[in-house]
């Protein structure tokens, strides 16, 4: 009897996995009663047509496609595979995981609400066309100590005054060009806001952030490649307390940047002494190839905060203008803690002076 009950239920799971192929529905196997109330396999990719949804124990094992705009509100295991968003939006409203082979495949929206967010139980690739994040919108990704890779034919856009979150991840093959509207950025953080949580930036052929308001927890470092710059305009570094923004190794900026509140350049702004900037054996050019920047102003003021140097650090300029930096300000009365390591120099070009005060 036992035997023939579960063969009845893959029979039943089987046909559901077809009915789906033919004609998508939305399955809820949280609601009480529900003939759908019993954990589903589908061994078979999944179609959601418009306005339907996922919920409840299943476990998708050939992915996932769109047909239209449509759902997942919390599914209890991984999907494992792709996800075809066909030039729709999928909506996650709940929690859901991304198992093995996983790979979102555009054009298409994704957007999160509430406080859901896309767990990684392993790497996952964006690849095909562009994948936006709606204006106003909101991802969140967790990566679990995994990598989110975006392929060489795929753009990530997050559109503006969007919230992107990512978390214990690794953003791979970080690829721009200087131009905020090129077709070659990979990942466009750009007009948009971006919470990194003990996360990893890989440069991948440098790398373009503009207009951007990217706040830091834990340890964030920006990997660089070497051969490569990569340009940093109009933004905000906000580090957080007990937070660290790492510039590593191989890391080339090219940027105006300054711990002021000019809106013209990029701001670190540090929430305490415990919020702190390492540069490690980096190299930063103090001017940008767009020649609005040779007109704004040059002098470059950091107030608070903790500022590590390690090993080499450079700051230069080929503007031929001069840079006044400070460490601290003998008006105001704010000074940052200012760290050498040892063996450690910070390496100025002819056109640039430097004042530290304590």
């Amino acid at each position: 009897m036992k035997m023939l009950m579960h063969t009845c239920i893959r029979i039943i799971c089987l046909s559901f996995c077809m009915i789906l192929q033919l004609q998508a529905a939305s399955i809820d196997t949280t609601i009480p009663g529900s003939f759908y109330q019993l954990s589903l396999n589908y061994d078979a990719q999944v179609t959601l047509a418009g306005g339907e949804y996922l919920r409840g124990d299943m476990k998708l094992r050939a992915g996932l496609t769109l047909s239209g705009d449509a759902e997942l509100r919390g599914i209890s295991e991984p999907i494992d595979g792709d996800i075809y968003l066909n030039g729709h939006t999928l909506t996650i409203t709940n929690d859901v995981y991304l198992g093995e082979n996983s790979i979102i495949h555009g054009d298409g929206k994704i957007n999160m609400t509430g406080s859901s967010t896309l767990h990684l139980m392993h790497d996952l690739t964006l690849k095909d066309g562009v994948i936006y994040v709606p204006v106003l919108g909101r991802t969140s990704f967790d990566g679990h100590g995994h990598q989110f890779f975006v392929d060489n034919n795929c753009r990530f856009h997050p559109y503006g005054s969007s919230t992107n979150i990512f978390t214990n991840i690794t953003l791979a093959n970080f690829q721009a060009t200087a131009s905020a509207l090129d077709s070659d950025t990979r990942y466009r953080f750009y007009n948009a806001d971006f919470i990194l949580k003990d996360a990893i930036l890989m440069m991948s052929k440098g790398a373009y952030i503009g207009y951007t308001n990217m706040t830091c927890y834990g340890i964030v470092k920006i990997l660089g490649k070497p051969g490569y710059r990569f340009l940093i305009e109009r933004s905000y570094f906000n580090i957080q307390e007990h937070s660290q923004c790492i510039f590593d190794p191989n890391c080339y900026i090219e940027t105006p940047f300054e711990g002021g509140t000019s809106s013209y350049h990029t701001t670190f702004n540090f929430a305490s002494d415990t919020s702190i900037l390492y540069w490690d054996n980096c190299t930063i050019e103090l001017n940008s190839t767009d020649d609005q920047w040779q007109t704004v102003g040059n002098d470059i003021t950091f107030l608070y905060g903790t500022i590590i140097i390690n090993g080499l650090v450079t700051l230069k300029t080929s503007l031929g203008i001069g840079y006044h930096i400070s460490f601290g300000n003998s008006t105001l009365g704010n000074v940052p803690n200012v760290t050498f390591m040892a063996n450690s120099h910070l390496r100025l070009g002819s056109a640039i002076d430097l004042k530290i005060y304590k």
